[in-house]
């Protein structure tokens, strides 16, 4: 017990004489670490609230008309899925982030973004040229441009944070860019677009049902049955007032996105920590590992 005692005060000795040199460790890990951290690029991060838009349920419809309701391509009710949940699967999707770049123009924000300048609100772009919209780099698809598989990969590796939350329904929306500004339009912007693509595709599909039953009506002579296709028709001309009436068609926003005050990352005061600890360990384990190579030695 003495010898272990006598070991630590020999070891605790050693290492104040060596104080000069761990605090000059810790004095340069510091400055090296928060030098990294200011050569890393400072990103924002704007993020909305949203949550599935409440519908009026439609009534029932006899179900001796399912199958001629299918095939006018009409959505019965008891036939819902998870609208909020097929969202967010269209929003991560390849095809959504083609018609998101042809109505954006996002690509260059996306692939080619260097650097932002806060006084000026400009972003600098590394391999594309702004002023002739032409793509000056070497990307993994062996052209001047990125490809959609590329800037698809990126955009949900780097870019958007989409995820639901089971308990409450709510949905989360985030965007990470250097530039604040460019973080809080593309959330506005995929909640705009995502609302409308499932407006469309809803307007399109009822459409075409009450082409289909109007057809049938015409080419119908039972009484019933034509009283069951005005009714079928009636539910898609409600569709259709719903489409029309709401901008907030599938995702209702609850906390909209705001523009970004702070750093997302990097977050410098633990680049700092790090360099702290850093400039401890590696001295004292160093001192350490000699005085146990010494004290075996002897």
């Amino acid at each position: 017990m003495n010898k272990e005692t006598i070991n630590f005060l020999e070891l605790y000795i050693l290492l104040k004489e060596k104080r000069i040199l761990i605090f000059y460790s810790v004095i340069i890990t510091s400055i090296l670490s928060l030098l990294y951290s200011y050569s890393v690029p400072e990103i924002y991060k704007a993020n909305a609230i949203l949550i599935k838009e409440s519908r009026q349920e439609l009534p029932s419809v006899p179900s001796q008309l399912s199958n001629l309701a299918s095939l006018g391509g009409v959505s019965l009710p008891g036939e819902g899925f998870s609208r909020e949940k097929e969202a967010i699967e269209v929003i991560k999707s390849r095809n959504f982030l083609v018609e998101f770049n042809s109505r954006r123009n996002i690509f260059p924000d996306l692939m080619a973004a260097n650097s932002w300048n806060e006084e000026t609100d400009i972003v600098s772009y590394e391999d594309f040229d702004p002023d002739t919209g032409e793509w000056t780099g070497n990307f993994r698809s062996g052209s001047n441009s990125p490809s959609i598989l590329e800037a698809h990969e990126v955009f949900l590796s780097e870019y958007l944070e989409i995820e639901k939350d089971e308990v409450t329904g709510m949905i989360h929306l985030s965007i990470k860019h250097i530039s604040p500004n460019i973080a809080k339009s593309w959330v506005d912007w995929i909640v705009q677009d995502i609302n409308s693509y499932f407006a469309e595709r809803d307007r399109q599909t009822a459409l075409r049902s009450m082409a289909f039953l109007e057809a049938r009506i015409v080419n119908t002579n039972q009484i019933e049955l034509k009283k069951l296709l005005f009714e079928l028709i009636a539910e898609e001309e409600k569709k259709l007032t719903l489409i029309n009436s709401n901008d907030e068609y599938v995702l209702r926003v609850l906390d909209q996105a705001f523009l970004p005050e702070t750093l997302y990352s990097p977050i410098r005061i633990n680049f700092l920590f790090f360099g702290i600890i850093l400039g401890l360990l590696l001295p004292i384990s160093l001192i350490f590992l000699s005085y146990l190579k010494r004290k075996t030695g002897s």
